[in-house]
């Protein structure tokens, strides 16, 4: 007899879903271009933010009947674990409802896993599909993670936080990576993923031997910070498990998959992204007419141009495909955020954030700027109470800034201990403990600072001249996440 599961405990309830035909343009096939003929063959990828207008992009497609199971289409959603609960109950009804639809759907996380490579075990990256419901050790371990593991994770691994100076590791690694990763499995035209990692019950790791590799890579972060800080990273499983498509979403069916782009170039299971025999594919993004910023950041990466600020990474991981072309039909179309509003107001259910709040994506992401962070953690209790409470965020998770003050403070780079050189422009600013943060030196901005801001302003110790002066301080900086 087959054991039976209860259900997650205390998990967020998903809403009724009342699939109804979302009035879009009529001829919106008909007014869909593609730039060559051929695009129309090539397998679809729609890439889902868990946003508004990457749903709106989503529902429009599906109307339109332009996503075809057969042709390989698939819609995917990384999941960073610094979402909004919110957020994560909108992206289990899209999926839903893409999946009646016939299209599969499939979510996705960055992980680590630990194998043997250059005859030393060392952490290698990849990436593990999950379902749609919260995790849970118990009774759904297959489940998405929410409380900040998978960007903990990644950053205990990269031994940094990502911030417009050093590069934005988050992007480079939870999407770009992932995604890529992802479909040269997806495009293989197989049943599962494989299972990665050794075999034994315990970490084959050896602090020394990983120390002695980072003082050779030109490392000098002293040995007590460098063991501390990969700590998380060596106490996630040490294996990625195998996993069939279709477990995590009933429409994905390899069977059906009829595409002769697709036919023969699997080689040892994978497919290849680049250089001879690359897959080509039509990559589909939400963004708006009104944002043209964002697709030109993205133009950017996608010519081998550091357009986005994620680093200057040539790790042939992270270079975007080859094979990739970028659609973006709701920028084609000319829609703004007021037509993605009015779009969302006829559909029978919606992402629960208020319009302006500012919650989506990582919840306290630094590139919303300080004052807008700044705000959020201001208004954090409020927006909590006006939210269900089943999807109000909870302590001590991305939905909450102290989880991101204390991931800046375990993770940011000490230059002192490091015996980094101090520029002469910091020694001006009287730094007395340069640490590298999310917002670079903390002298100019960071959690902690945006949070005490916050405190001192509810409890009014700071208001008129000198609450405009603390509040200039925190500028906005360019939030042009494109994947």
């Amino acid at each position: 007899m087959t054991k039976r599961i209860r259900p997650v405990k205390k998990a967020i309830p998903t809403p009724v879903v009342r699939q109804k035909k979302v009035k879009v343009d009529n001829d919106v096939r008909a007014k869909f271009d593609y730039v060559s003929p051929c695009h129309k063959n090539f397998p679809h990828v729609v890439k889902f933010s868990g946003g508004r207008s990457s749903g709106m992009l989503l529902f429009t497609l599906l109307n339109a009947k332009l996503l075809d199971a057969s042709r390989g289409d698939i819609v995917v959603f990384n999941n960073t674990s610094a979402e909004h609960p919110a957020t994560y109950e909108f992206v289990r009804n899209c999926k839903t409802a893409c999946e009646k639809a016939g299209i599969p759907f499939l979510l996705t996380e960055f992980q680590t896993y630990e194998d043997a490579s250059g005859g030393e075990y060392i952490r290698l990256p990849s990436y593990r599909l999950v379902n749609e419901r919260p995790y849970c050790a118990k009774t759904n371990p297959n489940g998405y993670q929410f409380r900040g593991e998978v960007f903990q994770e990644l950053i205990s691994w990269a031994g940094q936080v990502p911030n417009q100076f050093q590069g934005r590791i988050c992007t480079s690694w939870m999407k770009l990576f992932v995604s890529k990763e992802f479909l040269r499995d997806w495009f293989a035209v197989k049943e599962h993923i494989e299972r990665l990692g050794h075999f034994g019950d315990e970490s084959r790791l050896d602090a020394d031997r990983e120390y002695n590799r980072h003082e050779k890579n030109g490392g000098k972060t002293p040995k007590d910070i460098f063991l501390r800080k990969k700590r998380y990273c060596w106490s996630r499983p040490l294996s990625r498990p195998a996993a069939k498509f279709n477990d995590f979403s009933p429409a994905a069916d390899w069977k059906k998959i009829n595409n002769f782009f697709l036919d023969g170039k699997s080689l040892g299971g994978r497919v290849k992204l680049s250089g001879d025999f690359t897959i080509d594919y039509c990559s589909f993004v939400g963004f708006r007419g009104d944002e043209p910023g964002r697709l030109a950041k993205m133009r950017a990466r996608l010519n081998g141009n550091d357009g986005e600020n994620i680093g200057n990474d040539t790790d042939s991981y992270l270079v975007s495909p080859e094979g990739e072309h970028v659609y973006a039909p709701l920028m084609q179309f000319g829609k703004t955020k007021d037509d993605v509003v009015n779009f969302w107001k006829k559909h029978e259910w919606d992402l629960r954030l208020p319009y302006n709040a500012n919650l989506s994506n990582c919840v306290y992401c630094f590139l919303k700027g300080g004052n807008a962070l700044w705000h959020l953690a201001n208004n954090q209790e409020t927006m909590r109470r006006n939210l269900p409470a089943a999807l109000r965020g909870q302590k001590n998770t991305p939905a909450d800034i102290q989880w991101w003050v204390d991931l800046e403070k375990e993770y940011g780079r000490d230059l002192k201990a490091e015996g980094r050189k101090i520029k002469s422009e910091d020694v001006k600013m009287n730094v007395e403990k340069p640490i590298i943060g999310f917002f670079g030196l903390t002298s100019q901005q960071s959690y902690e600072q945006i949070q005490m801001i916050s405190k001192d302003f509810k409890s009014r110790k700071i208001r008129g001249k000198r609450r405009k002066m603390y509040l200039s301080e925190f500028q906005a900086l360019p939030c042009d996440c494109t994947d």
